[in-house]
């Protein structure tokens, strides 16, 4: 789901996605204009995503190169601090990589 102009409120609709689909097990939204509303979505579901018999088990997630911004990067990095199935997370050209180097 690359380069395909995705917003908020598509990141909502993935966050609905993550939360009933266990057969999803990476999701790549780079390079879109998912902002602060849609990756507030996408973090709760990620905090949820810790329990593979009630919701998806996604192991990669590809978000950079998105217009997540300050709070965005807040809400996904305290998701991942409840979450431990996630093995791989891209962040590059995000805020919340600019945070990080």
């Amino acid at each position: 789901m690359e380069f395909t102009g995705l917003g908020d409120e598509a990141g909502k609709v993935l966050a609905q996605v993550m939360k009933n689909n266990p057969s999803l097990i990476t999701l790549n939204i780079s390079h879109n204009k998912i902002g602060a509303q849609g990756s507030k979505a996408i973090a709760q579901a990620i905090m949820l995503n810790i329990t593979p018999k009630d919701f998806s088990t996604i192991l990669d997630i590809g978000i950079e190169s998105n217009n997540i911004g300050d709070e965005g990067a807040k809400d996904i990095g305290e998701a991942l601090t409840h979450n431990h199935t996630i093995t791989s997370l891209c962040i590059v050209l995000t805020q919340l990589y600019a945070r990080i180097i």
